[in-house]
């Protein structure tokens, strides 16, 4: 684990959840614990409107934790539309000790995104939540924003549907708060999916 990282997740054992987030984040804990139990590997789509922000933050802390934690989960996302991977998401992941490294196209870059020398990349690009790269069967979709949590009821192929919804830092774009509020929002989203993985662990 890259050291900067490795010292966010020893700050995120420490930061308080929530309590009306509970509920939520709770269901997402024993749907990982019981897949496990079971002897699969869970797998978790995230999916917001445009598959640019909290979704791709999100699936990356997802992965990160996962191996943190030591567990076999696997992490996707997606959204109802394709757009791509906003720069600023990228930006704060580089702040926070990712190395980034994008094929650098036009339109919807991929970008691949590591925390470990030791660990593959997280392939990330803006993709419908039923792109041939997600799971179409046997996962829990977990929706990140409102907005794709009302246009997309049903989820084709999700053993589960869960709203664990966030505030859009697009709202901070070309602001003085812009990079603080998106790496407020990174931060928030890792410590609440560190609280997820910690009672996973804790009840394996």
């Amino acid at each position: 684990m890259y050291p900067v990282i490795s010292q966010i997740i020893e700050v995120l054992d420490r930061q308080k959840v929530d309590e009306s987030r509970l509920q939520a984040l709770n269901e997402l804990s024993a749907y990982l614990l019981g897949e496990i139990q079971k002897g699969e590997i869970p797998k978790v789509n995230f999916i917001c409107t445009h598959n640019s922000r909290r979704s791709v933050l999100a699936q990356t802390w997802m992965s990160v934790l996962a191996e943190s934690f030591n567990l076999k989960i696997q992490s996707f996302s997606g959204g109802t539309e394709v757009t791509e991977v906003n720069e600023r998401v990228i930006y704060s992941f580089r702040r926070m000790g990712f190395s980034v490294i994008s094929d650098e196209l036009e339109l919807n870059s991929n970008y691949e995104i590591t925390f470990s020398d030791s660990v593959e990349s997280i392939s990330c690009f803006s993709k419908l939540f039923n792109d041939e790269a997600n799971p179409s069967v046997g996962f829990l979709a977990v929706m990140t924003c409102g907005n794709a949590d009302e246009n997309c009821p049903i989820v084709p192929g999700a053993e589960k549907r869960l709203p664990i919804k966030y505030e859009d830092p697009k709202k901070f774009d070309d602001s003085p708060l812009e990079s603080l509020m998106y790496d407020a929002r990174s931060i928030e989203i890792a410590a609440e999916l560190h609280y997820v993985l910690s009672n996973v662990k804790t009840n394996l």
